[in-house]
Parts: structure tokens; C-alpha cells; sequence
């Protein structure tokens, strides 16, 4: 059963392994827009976390900055509070029960068609667009683009269009030249007269040779 308290955060223990890894900036433009939303889940019988080292780390980051609290967080004798929920799980069971936790919001996926739209509507409705959201409009117009048939969005620049975004004239796609070769040798006679660097396991190149960001490249086959 499920028991909310207020934790100093002092006193919250993270689990000596956690294997999940957070974006702390993510988080906290997300805290700042939004509030600190949800409860972290800390295991009664042993005091650490089940649920919530990402939002834990963050408080801790911004509190050793000297920021300011953000909502959601009370302050009381310099300590900042934390809302948490209490749980019985035996200490064998609470790093298996903190990994199903993350696992089942990462198995659960996206309507991508459908998150795309409302991250459209939340961009045009509302004041900072996307901020807190994790995603921007670039990343926006991506996945309008791999969702939707050419029907629909013919190109990248359509897809930026359809977000919204301002004198978006898009990144040109790169130029590729697939090259096929008959044996081994002729691959390495090709590579000799371009004076590029070639293995077994080499399965494509750019020319000029990219140090910067070029558009052209050749690509191997076979």
C-alpha cells in the first residue's frame, strides 16, 4: 500500500546500482515548466529508492547550484522536502522491482502518428512550445516525416512546414554513389586512387574525406 510522506531529500538513499541513466537537463526543464508532478517511491524497509533517481538527482543538482526550489518542492529548516510514496519490498526484490518499473514505460512505446500531433497542438497553443517536453521542433518535424506517407509529407522540408518552424530551408540530404565491385582487389584499387582507408569491415566513406560536414559520399556494397 501506497503511504505519501515528505522526505528531506538528505535523507533519500538511491540504490547502490542503478542501471538507468537520465538526462538531468530534460528533467529539469521539465520541473521548471511544470512542477515537480509526480512522487518518488522510496522502500520503507530499507530507505532507498525504487522509483526515481533522475528527479532526485536533479533536486540535488539545482539545491547544490542554490537554486530555488522549484513548485511542488516545500522548504522547512533549509531542507527541501520530497514528495514520496512508501512501499514494503523486500530489499532481495527493490532493485527487480525498480528495473520493471522503468522496463514497463519503455515497453509500453509511442503512438507516434498521435504524439506528434499534440506535440504540434502544445507548440502552437502555448507560450515556450516544447520546453519541458524533451523534445524541440527540429525533432518535431523528424518524426511528423517517418510517420506519415509521402501522401502526406513529401520531404523534410514539408514535414518543417507542417511543425511550423520559421524560414525552415532544411539541411540538404546527402549525395550517395553506391559502387559495386567484382573482388576484394578491385575494392582496394578503387580505394588506392581515392587515397582513402579501407578494411573488411568498411562499409562506407565520405569524399573529400569528412572532417567537416560535407554532402557527398560513396558508399560500398557487398
Amino acid at each position: 500500500m501506497l503511504e505519501p510522506k515528505l522526505v528531506p531529500l538528505s535523507e533519500i538513499m538511491r540504490l547502490p546500482r542503478n542501471p538507468k541513466r537520465h538526462d538531468l537537463d530534460m528533467i529539469h526543464g521539465s520541473v521548471r515548466r511544470f512542477g515537480f508532478l509526480e512522487r518518488v517511491i522510496v522502500n520503507r524497509i530499507t530507505g532507498r529508492l525504487i522509483a526515481g533517481h533522475g528527479r532526485v538527482d536533479m533536486l540535488q543538482r539545482q539545491k547544490d547550484a542554490g537554486e530555488d526550489a522549484p513548485t511542488g518542492i516545500e522548504v522547512a529548516g533549509g531542507e527541501w522536502l520530497v514528495p514520496s510514496d512508501y512501499v514494503d519490498v523486500p530489499a532481495e526484490l527493490e532493485e527487480a522491482a525498480s528495473i520493471a518499473l522503468n522496463r514497463g514505460t519503455e515497453i509500453g512505446g509511442w503512438d507516434d502518428r498521435a504524439l506528434a500531433e499534440i506535440l504540434r497542438d502544445i507548440n502552437d497553443s502555448t507560450e515556450e512550445g516544447l520546453a519541458g517536453t524533451g523534445y524541440d521542433e527540429q525533432m518535431l518535424a523528424a518524426l511528423v516525416y517517418v510517420t506519415r506517407p509521402a501522401s502526406e509529407i513529401a520531404d523534410s522540408d514539408e514535414a518543417a512546414e507542417w511543425v511550423g518552424m520559421p524560414d525552415y530551408g532544411g539541411a540538404p540530404d546527402d549525395i550517395k554513389l553506391v559502387v559495386h565491385f567484382r573482388s576484394e582487389e578491385d575494392k582496394s584499387e578503387f580505394a588506392d586512387k581515392l587515397g582513402i582507408d579501407v578494411t573488411d569491415k568498411t562499409k562506407s566513406v565520405w569524399w573529400p574525406p569528412k572532417e567537416k560536414d560535407d554532402v557527398v559520399s560513396v558508399r560500398f556494397v557487398g
